[in-house]
């Protein structure tokens, strides 16, 4: 059984198929800290569920329901992954350990899809 942070982020065809979030590295708890900020090639829609999402380059289309709002919320605040897994595991009463790898997935796809970028890195 899918927990609810691994169904957020849906591409428009629902092919996508969930990360199993970033690599454990030497500067993870680096690359944790480090400020997301959303990428310049995207637009966004708001909506009553959550967001839509443009990749502008590619011409794909995602969308977020209100959980996934809140990390691309983040995101445009310019909050890290720590912060990020922090409010998650408060909001969904959650394990940080858990809220930490599911946000890092979600996270981490939409970086592979160009909607959000780490600065810093």
């Amino acid at each position: 059984m899918k927990t609810i942070l691994e169904k957020l982020l849906m591409r428009d065809d629902r092919k996508a198929q969930p990360s199993t979030g970033p690599a454990k590295t030497q500067g993870e708890g680096d690359r944790n800290r480090s400020p997301l900020a959303i990428s310049p090639d995207t637009r966004v829609s708001q909506h009553a569920e959550g967001l839509t999402l443009l990749h502008i380059p590619s011409g794909q289309i995602f969308v977020c329901n209100r959980t996934a709002a809140r990390i691309w919320q983040g995101a445009t605040e310019g909050r890290c992954l720590d912060e990020l897994s922090e409010e998650m595991s408060r909001q969904f009463r959650i394990g940080r350990e858990v809220a930490q790898e599911h946000t890092c997935s979600i996270v981490s796809q939409m970086e592979r899809h160009g909607l959000i970028i780490q600065r810093g890195l």
